[in-house]
């Protein structure tokens, strides 16, 4: 945790990803995120120093905070997604939130697709899917019984829950994003979220 006021900061902020300012005496905490975070940083400081920024509140407790770093992240659909768990985890542990900006919720569905994928031509998608409307594929199976199994074993809890998205490690979620991986030459989202198949990481 690093003082609002210690100019050392701008060595650890990363490129892209979710920062905090808290106020641990109020209890308090601005959430923000973004691709360029030392821009926004700066835009943010600046405004609290001259006594523009959106939120008063944030001005009158300018000396009470510290940044954190939350998260590294680039892709911007984990990192609403990030932020809504981080949202949910400051307001369950006592905090009360500078901005009452809600982030999307997600939900897990599964869904029948019929796309070729390897020998298989019906799958049964499954995808976590933000009020949004933004979605993120987690599994792709033969059967809905596998589907569902998977289902009941990573996402039968609020998926806020979880830092991230639980892939699932079969073989046709691996062939999906190795598709992926054929049709682009950008880092692919099989890297980006990282193909699991390990007990949920919770705070």
């Amino acid at each position: 945790m690093i003082s609002i006021l210690d100019v050392s900061i701008i060595n650890q902020i990363p490129k892209e990803g979710i920062i905090a300012f808290i106020n641990d005496s109020d209890k308090k905490v601005l959430i923000v995120q973004g691709s360029n975070l030392l821009a926004l940083l700066g835009r943010i400081m600046s405004e609290l120093q001259q006594g523009i920024y959106t939120h008063q509140e944030v001005i009158e407790d300018y000396n009470k905070l510290k940044i954190v770093v939350l998260e590294t992240q680039s892709d911007i659909t984990i990192r609403y997604l990030q932020m809504s768990y981080w949202y949910d985890y400051f307001v369950n542990n006592g905090y009360t939130l500078y901005s009452k900006t809600k982030y999307s919720v997600y939900r897990v569905r599964s869904r029948i697709v019929y796309k070729r994928i390897g020998s298989t031509l019906m799958n049964v998608n499954v995808e976590l899917v933000s009020t949004r409307g933004n979605t993120i594929l987690v599994g792709v199976f033969k059967t809905m019984l596998e589907a569902n199994e998977f289902i009941e074993t990573y996402y039968s809890q609020t998926t806020n829950q979880y830092k991230l998205p639980i892939l699932a490690n079969n073989d046709l979620t691996k062939a999906y994003y190795q598709d992926k991986t054929s049709r682009r030459s950008e880092a692919t989202d099989a890297v980006t979220y990282g193909l699991v198949d390990s007990t949920l990481e919770k705070i």
